[in-house]
């Protein structure tokens, strides 16, 4: 009876504290169901990009392993040197993006972020829904029918030929000779066929949505497909470069969420599809 009582006092202590808040800040009062549906969203979020991002990566890889023994070329690995170096790139980026925001208009690097976000986007959420929508599209629209876009950069490359001596062996008569070599070198190249091109035209607008009413759905689709397609390209060789990795990432946030105010602050100004949202959330942030 007593554990009764004080369980009771405890949560009518928590209603109450949450109400003085919610008067505080102007907000809408939370209430327990609205807090445990956010909690449960924010671990399906969490946990979900990590398992299909996992299962999506071994697809990925097994067909790069099989293009690079094609090409003779050594497939991407993530070596221990880039798993010890990733948290000191990641943090010069996010130094860099706090200088930007202190130096200029965050209107103006918030634009430029976004579209370079609604690039990246467009891109991801294509290739992610493209599974879910081959199945639909009619034999009408000929979806054998591929596409190439290859952008090619040509070289000059001049070999020299030893010197041979003349036939008086004075060396001052040596000459060589130069050969030019012409030939385009391969910068960019990207095959589609029209069920891409499908699945490009369904993501452009969502990223339309997006950039029109800012909505959650269409800002947690771009997010987790961020999230989906790093997991997926990410390359790990050993555990021990796992543990790097993690290890480095984990004093990585300590370091710039706790020590200084740059991740917070780089958080609430940053306004680009990267940060996913909960339902609960939004309709608090609305009311």
């Amino acid at each position: 009876m007593l554990q009764q009582m004080d369980v009771n006092s405890s949560i009518s202590s928590v209603n109450e504290t949450i109400n003085a808040t919610a008067n505080a800040t102007g907000r809408a009062a939370a209430t327990p169901e609205g807090i445990l549906t956010a909690y449960i969203s924010l671990i399906v979020m969490a946990v979900f990009p990590i398992i299909v991002g996992s299962l999506r990566s071994l697809e990925y890889h097994r067909i790069a392993c099989e293009k690079a023994k094609e090409s003779g070329e050594v497939a991407d690995r993530l070596t221990t040197r880039d798993a010890a170096m990733f948290p000191l790139i990641a943090s010069g980026a996010l130094l860099g993006l706090y200088i930007f925001f202190m130096v200029f208009s965050k209107e103006y690097v918030n634009l430029l972020l976004g579209l370079y976000f609604f690039a990246l986007g467009v891109m991801a959420v294509a290739s992610l829904i493209r599974p879910f929508v081959k199945p639909f599209v009619p034999s009408v629209v000929k979806p054998e029918i591929t596409y190439r876009l290859q952008l090619t950069e040509n070289y000059h490359l001049e070999t020299a030929k030893p010197a041979t001596s003349g036939s008086g062996g004075d060396q001052d008569n040596k000459q060589s000779e130069e050969k030019t070599q012409e030939g385009p070198v391969e910068m960019v190249r990207y095959d589609c066929d029209r069920v891409d091109l499908v699945c490009l035209l369904i993501s452009l607008a969502i990223g339309v949505w997006y950039m029109l009413k800012k909505h959650w759905i269409a800002n947690n689709l771009f997010g987790l497909s961020f999230a989906i397609k790093g997991i997926e390209m990410l390359s790990l060789n050993s555990v021990t470069n796992g543990c790097i990795l993690l290890g480095g990432l984990f004093l990585y946030d300590i370091f710039w969420v706790f020590g200084t105010d740059v991740m917070v602050t780089v958080a609430k100004t940053f306004d680009a599809p990267i940060k996913c949202q909960s339902f609960y959330g939004c309709v608090l942030i609305q009311k």
